[in-house]
């Protein structure tokens, strides 16, 4: 992460999802709503919510998300 705050820029790069740090171990989270089809269907299997020990394990996940 570039600076302490640097996180807090980058969360434009993931649209729909809500990033946050969870106190007192400082685990990151990404949360979304459901995931909707053309058809206004939830889609069953699209992620909605990630965790991981660092941003920049979450930014990777997060980008894993995004597809090719």
């Amino acid at each position: 992460m570039r600076g302490a705050l640097g996180w807090w820029a980058e969360r434009r790069s993931y649209p729909g999802w809500s990033i946050i740090r969870a106190e007192p171990r400082g685990r990151w989270w990404a949360l979304r709503n459901p995931v909707v089809d053309e058809r206004g269907q939830v889609v069953p299997y699209a992620v909605t919510a990630l965790d991981r020990d660092t941003y920049g394990e979450l930014a990777e996940a997060l980008r894993e998300q995004a597809g090719p």
